[in-house]
């Protein structure tokens, strides 16, 4: 007898179940192939082995998600991280343009190689980092959650523009 079968044991999956049996509760995990990680596994072809997982991630700072479920599954005792100093590369015929992978240095970078759209990419990175925060500011329990609702536009204003914005304001 299981207290929760997860089918799939890509990240999302694995995540889950640990986080499911470190809080005592009895998993059982289902995954169609041999190897556990879906997107985040490596394998063989010939003489090459193709890692085809998460190369780079942001965040792992305090205002993360991600930094409490690490801190909860014990990942930073188990794993050393490498900080990369470039967060993403544009490489193409007429363009070589590599980003920075903090804000400050982003935005002085961005601006500097488009001063044109200056004002748009320090609204973009407000953007951004107003979701996040209001991310961070979002209740765990669901019932002081659901309590929220009725006001929920008034507290948490980027979130639900944005959200109605990218499913093409359907309400």
């Amino acid at each position: 007898m299981y207290d929760s079968i997860i089918i799939g044991g890509g990240l999302g999956g694995l995540v889950a179940g640990a986080r499911l049996a470190k809080s005592g509760k009895k998993v059982l995990l289902l995954e169609q192939h041999y190897i556990l990680g879906g997107c985040a596994t490596v394998f063989r072809r010939k003489e090459f082995v193709l890692e085809v997982g998460l190369h780079a991630m942001d965040g792992l700072d305090s205002k993360d998600p991600k930094t409490a479920i690490f801190n909860e599954l014990g990942v930073f005792d188990a794993i050393d991280f490498v900080r990369v100093p470039e967060f993403y590369r544009v490489l193409g015929s007429d363009i070589d343009f590599l980003l920075p992978d903090t804000t400050d240095s982003a935005l002085k970078k961005l601006s500097e190689s488009f001063p044109a759209e200056k004002k748009g990419i320090k609204q973009y990175f407000k953007t951004i980092h107003g979701i996040q925060e209001e991310i961070s500011a979002l209740p765990i329990d669901r019932w002081k959650l659901l309590l929220l609702l009725p006001i929920f536009p008034l507290l948490f204003p980027r979130l639900v523009f944005y959200t109605f914005k990218t499913l093409g304001g359907f309400l």
